[in-house]
C-alpha cells in the first residue's frame, strides 16, 4: 500500500464516520415512539456527545495518517487498525449520544 493510498483510505474512512456522527447530532424524533410519550430527550447533550465523537475521529484520523508513514510492510496494518479505531469511536459516540440524553 502506497502512502497516497493510505491517506485516501484514512480520509474516506474518517469522512464516513464523521458524516454518520453529524447525522446523529442532527437527529430528532418526529413522533413519539410509544404512548404515552416519554419526556423529550436533551437534544443539546446528544449533539454535544456526537460532536465530541467527531473530534475524536478527526484526531484518530490524523494520528493514523501520520502513522501511515511507516515502512511499507507495516503500513497496511497501521492503516487498518487506525480505521478500526475510528469506526469504534464512531459507534461508541453514536450509542452514547442516542442513549445518555434520553435516560
Amino acid at each position: 500500500m502506497s502512502k497516497n493510498a493510505a491517506w485516501i483510505a484514512v480520509i474516506v474512512s474518517s469522512a464516513v464516520v464523521i458524516a454518520a456522527l453529524v447525522s446523529v447530532a442532527a437527529f430528532r424524533y418526529a413522533l413519539p415512539l410509544v404512548y404515552p410519550a416519554p419526556p423529550e430527550p436533551d437534544y443539546m447533550l446528544q449533539a454535544l456527545i456526537a460532536w465530541i465523537g467527531c473530534a475524536g475521529v478527526a484526531v484518530a484520523g490524523g494520528i493514523t495518517g501520520v502513522a501511515a508513514h511507516t515502512p511499507p510492510t507495516q503500513r497496511k496494518r497501521s492503516v487498518r487498525n487506525g480505521c478500526m479505531v475510528m469506526m469504534g469511536i464512531g459507534v461508541l459516540a453514536a450509542v452514547a449520544a442516542l442513549t445518555i440524553p434520553s435516560a
